[in-house]
């Protein structure tokens, strides 16, 4: 139609052009949108000659007065030609002549408009398109802003979706998205069964079957993945396996090999996997890879070491030859300096003797000045330098005991450390174990809290059980205060038990020293009978005697009342830690019950900790271990998602019995 509006000539223009789409593709008068709904336009926007076309990435709006006819000629202006007729240059004149020639010559002819151009243009690309096998290659817009470093999510999604990419992913992920060749497929997935012997399996395809050999494969590797998942977690520490394999169990295992078979597929030439399949095999042979790197690694490394280790024997051994030699040559001086002064004094006493009839006297008072001058000063040097070396030997030696004082010092300073550490905590011990089972009892509260939160959004079959945790969460909060009160009460009893010890510890070293004196004037009054006057009467002094028995007697039976009191209290506790570790079963109890686990008695006794051993590590903090027993795990962070719930059996060290284990 717009072809045909520019054939019109000075008839045609942009606005009839617009009433020729709206009379062919909405022609009632209440229609908006075609029939194809690729074209739409309200009344609104028929009058101001505007339509909407939805193209694959989204609707356009186009405005037909924007000069669509003379775009489409591909024509030059008017305003153009007079220009170019009018310029003042020659050449552009020249140009311009040559150029309005050639368009003269091509007008004589049918002139093609730009839509016919494209037209031609598309149908070639098309046949182009068709004779060759193309790839195609998605150009994404990062972001509207056309600024660098800048992604927008929501524009990247939206061009993924209307280019169909995400549609194509999905519908590749339902079938088999990941196809090899049976050579490649073998080569690169045989490294999974290193212990397989290359009787059984072997490690090149050469005049072998291909397809045979990749089902043989698959059926190995799924029948070896059954069995390590069903052994569970391998003991490092076991004895006969070879070091490859103890670093193997030393790495974080893969996730277990275990797929249907029909998740594999083999063709003729190619083998077919599905997205589980495929993830699996690339988990293990990527775990196998790092053990073999990590194999490599100390291998290298320790070579590394045993050359370095040579290269520094060798060099200690080289200075250690130099050091000789020049100890050997420093002796070897020194005798040649001795046999060189014997041969001088000779040569000089024989010529002495030979002069001792001219200069007899002199010669020899100068010789013998200078010969004693000099050996004083040797004698001196030599007592100068062994004064020194001795000063220095002591004094290394004094430093040396020195530093062995001091470090037996400090350690017997650490024993006796250790032992006044070890008694004061063992003063503190049931405070302090006390307060643990309180800190872990708000621990465990606190998670129970969480997790009954996250259960109260999507699961109201269960506020019987919250009812209850509610009314026991009260208990334990009752108990709890009942215990700290207690606590503290046995506490200041104890003091006060203290206290009247040693009251009346003092009270009978006076007793003690009062008897002492009263057998002291006993023996005076037997002595002096007969000067002193009678004594007094019984009366006065059983009245002397009766407020120190009595004190004694109000005090003894002080002591016994505070005693029963600490007793009672102590009895009072035990039963209050009793209900305690009952409302810690009722609470594993229900938080088994919430997460669709069903514990018997003897099971909730196992997790219960039995006696003063309420402070020990959860079970979080235990150790695995290769035995059955087993605890359960709650991933805090994931737990709120409720993404999926797996039942599966844990080892750990610390739990008497077997029971099942929840992870999220």
């Amino acid at each position: 139609m717009l072809d045909d509006e520019c054939r019109l000539g000075a008839r045609g223009n942009d606005r009839n052009w617009a009433d020729r789409l709206y009379q062919h593709y909405i022609p009632n008068k209440n229609q908006i949108e075609s029939e194809n709904t690729r074209f739409s336009a309200t009344p609104i926007e028929k009058s101001k000659a505007i339509f909407t076309v939805r193209h694959f990435a989204g609707p356009v709006k186009y405005t037909a007065t924007t000069g669509f006819l003379e775009k489409n000629k591909d024509e030059i202006p008017v305003t153009a030609h007079n220009l170019f007729d009018t310029a003042q240059s020659w050449l552009i004149k020249d140009s311009y002549s040559v150029l309005k020639e050639e368009t003269e010559e091509q007008a004589s002819s049918k002139t093609k408009t730009v839509g016919q151009q494209f037209k031609e243009q598309l149908t070639q690309l098309m046949e182009k398109v068709e004779s060759t096998e193309p790839h195609y290659i998605r150009c994404l817009k990062p972001n509207d802003a056309a600024k660098p470093n800048m992604l927008t999510r929501r524009r990247l999604t939206e061009q993924l979706r209307y280019g169909g990419v995400l549609e194509a992913v999905r519908v590749a992920r339902m079938g088999f998205p990941v196809r090899l060749n049976h050579d490649l497929f073998y080569q690169t997935y045989r490294m999974l069964l290193p212990t397989v012997p290359d009787e059984k399996l072997p490690w090149n395809l050469d005049g072998k079957d291909a397809q045979k050999m990749c089902v043989r494969l698959v059926e190995i590797l799924l029948d070896e993945g059954k069995k390590n998942h069903e052994a569970g977690v391998k003991d490092v520490q076991e004895e006969g396996i070879s070091r490859s394999e103890k670093i193997r169990r030393m790495q974080r295992q893969p996730i277990p090999m275990i797929f249907p078979n029909t998740d594999v597929q083999l063709g003729l030439t190619k083998v077919f996997m599905r997205k589980p399949a495929h993830d699996a095999l690339e988990a293990h042979r990527v775990f196998h890879q790092n053990a073999a790197v990590t194999i490599l690694q100390a291998w290298i490394r320790g070579l590394q070491k045993r050359l370095k280790h040579l290269v520094l024997l060798e060099s200690v051994l080289t200075v250690q030859r130099f050091y000789r030699g020049c100890k050997g040559r420093e002796r070897w001086w020194r005798l040649r300096e001795a046999v060189a002064a014997d041969l001088l004094t000779t040569n000089f006493r024989k010529f002495v003797v030979q002069q001792r009839f001219i200069k007899a006297k002199n010669g020899t008072i100068l010789f013998q000045g200078l010969f004693r001058g000099y050996a004083t000063r040797r004698v001196l040097a030599a007592t100068k330098i062994q004064s020194q070396y001795r000063m220095r030997k002591d004094h290394y030696k004094f430093i040396e005991m020195k530093k062995g004082a001091i470090a037996l010092q400090c350690r017997h300073r650490i024993r006796v450390a250790k032992k006044v550490l070890a008694a004061l905590k063992f003063e503190q011990k049931d405070i302090g174990k006390l307060k643990a089972n309180n800190a872990q009892l708000k621990q465990e509260m606190a998670s129970l809290k969480a997790m009954l939160a996250a259960e109260a959004k999507g699961k109201s079959e269960k506020e019987e059980v919250e009812r209850e945790l509610r009314k026991k969460e009260a208990e334990i909060m009752k108990l709890e205060k009942r215990i700290t009160e207690l606590e503290n009460e046995l506490e200041k009893e104890k003091e006060n038990m203290k206290k009247l010890e040693k009251k009346l510890e003092k009270e009978i070293k006076k007793s003690s020293k009062r008897e002492d004196e009263i057998s002291a004037l006993r023996e005076q009054n037997k002595n002096l009978q007969n000067s002193m006057p009678p004594p007094p009467p019984p009366g006065r002094s059983s009245s002397m005697g009766s407020p120190q028995s009595t004190k004694k007697e109000i005090d003894n039976d002080e002591f016994l009342q505070q005693k029963e009191r600490v007793m009672r209290l102590e009895r009072e506790l035990e039963r209050e830690r009793t209900s305690r570790k009952e409302a810690d079963g009722e609470v594993i109890r229900l938080r088994a019950a919430i997460n669709g686990v069903k514990l018997d008695e003897s099971m909730i006794q196992s997790l219960i900790p039995a006696g003063d051993d309420l402070s020990k590590p959860s079970a979080e903090e235990h150790t695995f271990e290769s035995e059955t027993r087993y605890v359960l795990i709650v991933d805090r962070l994931a737990f709120c998602e409720f993404v999926c719930m797996e039942v599966m059996r844990i080892p750990i060290a610390g739990t008497p019995d077997t029971i099942l284990i929840i992870l999220s």
